[in-house]
């Protein structure tokens, strides 16, 4: 695999501090996976562990290269990074605190478990 060229701004996301949350926005095509994947290498490089890192991103197709950067041999193993969508976040904490809300919430089966659905599957 090529090495990655980053801009000079890109370079200087990929290198702020540890301890500083960063969230990118911006058009097609203007580097923010190829920053993010580049971040994220960068964190599990400096020691960070693979499970306090979040990924947040607005598709599933777009966490590929998020999954791709990780199985390059030059990763240490140890640890999983979780990548979400934004979808799949949300329902990570309803599932999560499901027992905890159903039945005030006054679902009628509050004992069974809430079905999702997808974007994909909502909009059939």
């Amino acid at each position: 695999m090529a090495p990655v060229v980053l801009s000079d701004a890109q370079l200087a996301l990929v290198k702020r501090p540890i301890e500083r949350k960063i969230f990118l926005e911006g058009p097609a095509g203007a580097g923010k996976t190829t920053a993010g994947v580049e971040r994220l290498l960068h964190l599990l490089a400096s020691g960070v562990p693979a499970r306090s890192i979040l990924v947040v991103v607005p598709q599933r197709t777009l966490a590929l290269p998020y999954y791709q950067a990780l199985r390059r041999p030059t990763v240490r193993p140890g640890g999983h990074v979780t990548i979400f969508t934004v979808g799949g976040l949300a329902q990570r904490m309803v599932d999560l605190f499901w027992p905890l809300i159903a039945a005030e919430a006054g679902f009628t089966h509050p004992d069974q478990p809430p079905t999702f659905l997808t974007l994909e599957t909502a909009q059939y």
